[in-house]
């Protein structure tokens, strides 16, 4: 019997992050979550005046491989148009690694769902 090769079926780019000062590129908006996890920001960047989320992490509990596994499913997963989009840029400031992402204003799946689900009608719709 042959030995499967293991690992994921895609490589995952990896770059040197541009560091930054946040508050310098962006005006801060909201923070939609925080947590453990890190921080969700609505912002605004000041050059293009486009607003868009933040996807903040930690250093010091996610590593540099890690936050770029995330990144990387984020960008492919979000060409679905049910998904969040994901945008192709990512930097990082002292504290934290940061990709950006579209604002979802209505919030997320769960936040939207009554408790007892979402229905026979609207499932298959889906």
């Amino acid at each position: 019997m042959s030995k499967r090769p293991r690992g994921n079926i895609h490589k995952i780019r990896e770059f040197e992050l541009e560091k930054i000062h946040l508050v310098d590129e962006f005006d801060i908006l909201q923070i939609v979550g925080e947590g453990w996890f890190g921080k969700i920001l609505l912002v605004e960047h000041r050059g293009s005046q486009t607003e868009m989320v933040l996807k903040a992490v930690p250093k010091p509990y996610v590593s540099i491989r890690d936050f770029f596994r995330e990144f990387h499913y984020g960008l492919h997963l979000g060409i679905h148009r049910n998904i969040v989009t994901t945008y192709d840029v990512a930097f990082e400031t002292a504290g934290f690694y940061i990709f950006t992402q579209e604002y979802a204003p209505l919030g997320d799946l769960t936040s939207n769902m009554a408790d007892t689900g979402v229905g026979e009608e609207y499932t298959k719709r889906v």
